[in-house]
């Protein structure tokens, strides 16, 4: 199972030699779901968050790309507590 959580689940923030726990700009991270994650035997990794290259779309040929249609979504995973 892969949960894509972004910036929250057990967010951290390096800033310098400091790091500390939170999520997107200064808000609260998600880490009771984290915890219980963890509890259930799931393995809990980090994907490395930098900033994506920015492309100037006027210098693509959209042409020369198929089109591909996204999947369909079977169900949402929410989390309550």
């Amino acid at each position: 199972m892969i949960v894509t959580t972004g910036t929250f689940l057990n967010g951290l923030a390096h800033v310098g030699e400091t790091t500390y726990s939170c999520g997107r700009n200064g808000e609260a991270p998600s880490q009771l779901l984290g915890d219980q994650l963890r509890t259930l035997g799931l393995r809990c990794t980090r994907l490395k968050t930098g900033t994506p290259p920015r492309l100037d779309a006027r210098s693509i040929d959209f042409s020369q790309f198929a089109r591909r249609t996204a999947m369909p979504i079977h169900g949402l995973f929410i989390f309550d507590w």
